[in-house]
């Protein structure tokens, strides 16, 4: 059916005369009518309605399928053949006695007929449609318009074509050899009603809000994995939800046969329908970004994530690697955090380096959770920039705020930002050493430092880097221990969720008592209380931390062991929360959501998992009070 729309003629012509062999060859290894056959009988099997003007025993397909079969065969000596209108290829076949002068009329009238009633019932409809109705208003008016005063001469006039046109497609095609359809049980559905309009959506591309239609090698394309489909979704916990984002992938999707070629891979299919039944996460990024469909066609999904070579792809990507790859087992949830981590350290500096040609005397650190490692589905970017002499660079924070600008587009949706600076949020974005040093002698408070110890050099002037580092280190030697402890305690203390007494409330995994946050503040204490210990181990991370501390003379090797249980634990829940449930929200989900979970997990209910947190939380309170209540 191909025909030249716009564009270059000549090289349309060029690309016709190659494949124009192998629409109509000579010869024929394989009869062309065999597998026309096997298409249209497999389409009546498995879609065929009797309304669908365009499916049913005699209608459109069995017209323009039994035409094309004629154009294939007879088309490699016959030029004439060789048109994509049905109506012009079946009066060439008419003059070339290949059909005869009845049967090219019938074909004719009947095409035209079925044309008239496809085209009206649409524009009554406002939708694309095939569907005739059994009764009504809509029945009687299509009557009428095609010039039948009662809708019994219509159906009479329906019937007749129907099967005219059929003995005429026989006569060419072969007798039919269609099965009856067989019944597929979806009784395994929660909501069969919702789950037979996802797999018609599927087959059709029909049914859902946007109504399109899909083209016969995507339908059949998905007949080849119905059955695995049907046969892996019957196992699952939570098919309607799997069929339901699958359905919603595939609406979103510009060509769904990609989508059902990479399916026939039933390790993939699993994969895929695992991310469905459970990834709100996962599911939302692949509506978003069309582009990410290509990491699981290629195979990125099942690849170990590498910095230096992933860093290209764009953020969304990276994030929805490192979720699918947890969710799906092949990392755990340090190694996620590690791979985003990772992969964003490396992309903001290939920015900053870009951005910073023939600029000295300054130096960009990272903190937080993005300097430690520790990066989850929802972090911010932490930076710092320190230059060595303000009134030397006086375009330093004009060229900054302009990078600033990248680095945030380059990264969305996460965002990026410069909390840690001597005047706060309020204060100007670059300083130089001799305001950090002022800073640090003057006005630094126990939280900032608490904050500093997550830093670490990202790119530009070593030499000053360690400059800053000294100062902060020899503010740190000069620390009261007694007051370090108390103000530390002080500041989680004023950090704590409000409790609401009378109220169900929901642990929070990360700033409730015995969160991550918790953890997190005995770290920075250990590192705050040595500043030998803490250039060591600043912005290594909270698990080495506390790994370094697991032979202490101090510190009960027991209870760190604790703590880091804790930390993984919890971290863990928390990530498998954002994936499943695309929120930020460091909450543990309610009962009437926490289905999913506690699956994921491997509980034996919601109950057990709810128990196991809230015991974490405790014994981790216990060893925060402990190390610094006093």
């Amino acid at each position: 059916k191909a025909g030249y729309f716009c564009g270059s003629q000549e090289l349309y012509q060029r690309f016709i005369d190659s494949v124009t062999p192998f629409i109509y060859p000579a010869s024929f290894y394989s009869s062309p009518k065999e597998q026309v056959a096997r298409l249209r009988n497999t389409m009546l099997r498995t879609i065929g309605d009797d309304k669908n003007i365009k499916l049913f025993k005699g209608g459109i397909r069995d017209i323009e399928f039994g035409v094309q079969a004629l154009q294939l065969l007879n088309g490699g000596k016959n030029k004439q053949l060789r048109t994509g209108n049905s109506l012009r290829a079946i009066s060439e076949l008419q003059l070339s006695k290949i059909l005869t002068e009845k049967e090219a009329t019938l074909l004719t009238d009947a095409y035209i007929f079925y044309r008239k009633i496809e085209h009206y019932l649409q524009l009554m409809n406002d939708r694309q449609t095939h569907i005739i109705p059994d009764e009504g208003d809509l029945l009687q008016s299509l009557s009428r318009f095609l010039g039948f005063y009662h809708v019994d001469a219509f159906n009479a006039k329906l019937s007749a074509y129907r099967k005219e046109v059929r003995s005429i497609y026989e006569s060419i095609i072969g007798l039919d050899e269609t099965d009856p359809k067989p019944a597929i049980d979806l009784s395994f559905f929660r909501d069969e009603a919702k789950a037979k309009k996802n797999l018609l959506f599927l087959k059709e591309g029909k049914g859902l809000i946007e109504i399109k239609e899909f083209d016969s090698r995507t339908t059949a394309l998905f007949l080849e994995i119905e059955h695995k489909l049907l046969f892996l979704l019957s196992g699952r916990k939570y098919p309607d939800n799997a069929l339901s984002n699958l359905a919603k992938v595939i609406q979103r999707s510009a060509l769904p046969s990609y989508w059902y070629e990479a399916m026939k891979d039933e390790f993939l299919m699993d994969c895929v329908l695992n991310l469905c039944e459970y990834s709100d996460y996962a599911i939302n990024l692949l509506t978003e970004d069309h582009s990410l469909k290509e990491l699981i066609f290629s195979g990125k999904i099942f690849e170990k994530i590498d910095a230096e070579s992933d860093y290209g792809l764009n953020t969304k990507a990276i994030l929805f690697l490192a979720a699918s790859q947890f969710f799906l087992g092949f990392i755990d949830e340090a190694e996620a955090s590690q791979h985003i981590s990772d992969t964003i350290r490396l992309k903001v500096e290939k920015l900053i380096k870009e951005s910073s040609r023939g600029k000295s005397g300054f130096f960009v650190a990272i903190a937080g959770s993005f300097s430690l490692g520790e990066m989850h589905l929802f972090s911010d970017v932490d930076l710092i920039v320190v230059c060595d002499d303000m009134t030397s660079h006086p375009e330093m924070e004009e060229w900054f705020i302009k990078l600033l600008a990248n680095i945030r587009e380059e990264l969305s949706p996460l965002t990026a930002d410069c909390r840690l600076r001597p005047e706060g949020k309020s204060g100007q974005l670059v300083w130089d050493i001799k305001a950090y040093e002022n800073y640090f002698r003057k006005r630094v408070q126990i939280w900032e430092l608490q904050s500093l110890t997550k830093v670490s050099f990202l790119y530009g002037d070593e030499d000053l880097y360690s400059k800053f580092i000294g100062l902060f280190l020899e503010k740190v030697a000069c620390l009261d221990k007694e007051t370090l402890r108390k103000e530390i305690y002080e500041m989680r203390r004023k950090l704590y969720p409000a409790s609401f007494s009378g109220l169900n409330n929901l642990p929070d995994l990360i700033k409730g008592r015995g969160g991550v946050t918790d953890i997190e503040f005995i770290s920075q204490y250990l590192l705050l209380l040595d500043s030998n210990f803490l250039k060591l181990f600043m912005g290594k991370g909270n698990r080495r931390v506390l790994a370094a501390h697991h032979s202490s003379a101090a510190l009960e090797i027991e209870m760190m062991q604790n703590l880091l249980e804790g930390f993984d634990f919890l971290r863990k829940t928390r990530l498998a929360v954002e994936v499943m449930y695309q929120t930020s929200n460091n909450l543990l989900p309610p009962k009437v959501k926490g289905d999913k979970l506690f699956r994921f997990l491997e509980f034996g209910s919601y109950e057990e998992l709810y128990n196991i947190v809230q015991t974490s939380l405790k014994k981790n309170n216990e060893i925060f009070q402990k190390l610094l209540k006093g």
